[in-house]
């Protein structure tokens, strides 16, 4: 994640939680992406544009370990790719 307002694009990851606790939090695809809007202008960024994430078979195959380990309590799901810039 971007750290602090540059001159400078930057790209943001969202990812909503999904699993046993995102289905009783509520979580879905448009609060995890309204969540990390909040937050990238808490930093003094705004959104340029949202990309879909593009699939990548060991990040995927590493959430799946990750999901099997907990029994499904924790996963999380590549998401939205959000294009910063800074604040004017």
């Amino acid at each position: 994640m971007t750290t602090t307002a540059t001159g400078y694009n930057g790209v943001v990851t969202t990812r909503f939680r999904a699993g046993w606790i995102g289905l009783f939090s509520g979580e879905n695809q448009s609060r995890a992406v309204q969540r990390t809007l909040t937050d990238i202008n808490g930093r003094g960024l705004k959104c340029a544009g949202l990309v879909h994430d593009q699939w990548n078979f060991f990040v995927r195959l590493w959430w799946l370990l990750i999901a099997v380990i907990t029994l499904g309590f924790y996963v999380r799901v590549p998401n939205v790719v959000i294009v910063t810039e800074p604040l004017r």
